[in-house]
């Protein structure tokens, strides 16, 4: 059997008697940011603050209007999403140790994600924690997205001064841009990666420091990442509705349709339902397999493994190593990897 049969036959294995548990705990983790936006609308109604303001002067039309950027709006928004993220960060980080616990046997109840709401240092240690991942992550996405900008900006100067550019510079400076975006996309995401272990190590490691836990997350992850996104692309063809909803959405105008938006809204809806449904499970599968993988990584790197999925390595070679190596650890629940065979 394959490492990543495995890690996912291990994940069921885990999940099995809590899938409704973790459905729960996903209707959860979408109430913070939810009743905040509600209260948002509240105050933006009870104030007279829009969100958004039509400046051309289209009444009729709505797709024209933009952000309000008037002070109050905007403190409002910051404000609110403020509220929304010391309120999420925890809660998530409580989710994923609940995750993690399920791997090692616990049998923890939906009251466990407010594990980090129960004393102000746990509660700091988590917040803390999502605030340096978050913020480090901002300033990757800053790095990666400054060139796409400043070629945007130059682009409107020079359009400004001289005119536009010619048929064929155009076409060149959109492929060199979607080439760049494509790019940026991927590194984001093995940056992501780099940061992968440290929620999962605090949820190890309760008295763990977060600077000490990004550090070691980095350090056990290193050597994995290839190995992580090529697990994570495994998923991708659950999302298949959604990725054909939002190619329909760029190619609407071409499609041969007598009432293209209405015809194309149904597609939409009726995809984006599809979708909503598979979630129900897929997102629950998705997160305790990637906890059984982060179990694996950290009792790996604890016990001294000697990196088994080392990039110099033969791929294939590499695989049946850390298949061995997973099936070295102690499996805390459901049968070994090798008597599921």
């Amino acid at each position: 059997m394959s490492f990543y049969k495995t890690v996912k036959q291990n994940a069921k294995r885990a999940l099995a008697g809590g899938w409704g548990k973790a459905i729960g705990l996903m209707l959860i983790a979408a109430l913070p940011l939810s009743l905040v936006r509600i209260l948002e609308q509240v105050i933006r109604s009870m104030g007279g603050i829009p969100a958004y303001v039509d400046y051309r002067g289209t009444p009729g039309l709505a797709f024209d209007d933009l952000a309000n950027v008037a002070f109050a709006s905007v403190l409002l928004t910051l404000l609110t999403t403020l509220l929304a993220f010391i309120v999420e960060r925890p809660l998530c980080q409580g989710i994923v140790r609940w995750y993690y616990r399920r791997t090692g046997g616990e049998q923890d109840g939906v009251d466990e994600a407010f594990h980090y709401f129960e004393t102000a240092a746990a509660y700091g240690r988590a917040l803390w924690l999502q605030l340096q991942i978050c913020l480090r992550l901002f300033f990757w996405s800053v790095l990666v997205c400054t060139p796409l900008t400043g070629g945007a900006l130059f682009l409107g100067l020079y359009s400004a001064r001289y005119g536009a550019l010619p048929r064929p510079a155009e076409v060149g400076v959109l492929l060199l841009a979607l080439v760049w975006i494509v790019l940026a996309a991927l590194l984001l995401a093995f940056v992501r990666l780099r940061y992968f272990l440290a929620p999962y190590l605090l949820a190890a490691h309760p008295e763990i420091r977060a600077r000490t836990a990004i550090k070691q997350g980095i350090r056990y992850v290193y050597g994995y990442k290839a190995e992580l996104f090529g697990f994570f692309l495994r998923f991708l063809h659950w999302w298949t509705p959604a990725v054909i909803a939002a190619v329909l959405t760029v190619a609407w105008p071409f499609l041969p349709f007598g009432q293209p938006f209405r015809n194309l809204t149904g597609m939409q809806l009726t995809l984006l339902t599809i979708q909503g449904g598979l979630c129900v499970y897929l997102l629950p599968y998705m997160r305790i397999s990637f906890a059984v993988y982060a179990r694996y990584l950290i009792q790996h790197a604890e016990e001294g493994g000697d990196g088994v999925n080392d990039p110099s390595a033969d791929a294939e070679d590499g695989e049946a190593n850390a298949t061995r190596e997973y099936e070295s650890l102690q499996i805390p629940f459901g049968q070994a990897p090798e008597e599921a065979e």
